[in-house]
């Protein structure tokens, strides 16, 4: 299912997604699985990076934010698995 119409230029590039209230249960699913794809992939992209320094040695304020943005990625991505089964839950009549 396709998430958003993406344009990449040499400049930027443009995203246009609905609101999840517009979207039907399966709209809703795939934009929130997506995320849940697209935040697991940060996170995993995060931790290399702060793996890498730290096997150097090294550590900066910056460091220390990505740190604790791990924390909040994994809270996120609790709240997008909850989202994702209730609406799972939902589609299915409240059966799984």
């Amino acid at each position: 299912m396709k998430q958003g119409k993406h344009t990449r230029g040499a400049v930027g590039s443009l995203t246009y997604q609905k609101h999840l209230d517009t979207m039907t249960v399966e709209e809703g699913i795939a934009w929130l699985m997506g995320m849940k794809e697209r935040l697991t992939s940060k996170q995993q992209r995060e931790r290399r990076y702060l793996d890498r320094r730290a096997a150097r040695g090294t550590q900066t304020p910056t460091d220390d934010a990505y740190e604790q943005d791990q924390v909040l990625e994994s809270e996120l991505l609790a709240l997008l698995e909850g989202l994702i089964d209730q609406f799972q839950r939902d589609m299915t009549g409240g059966q799984r």
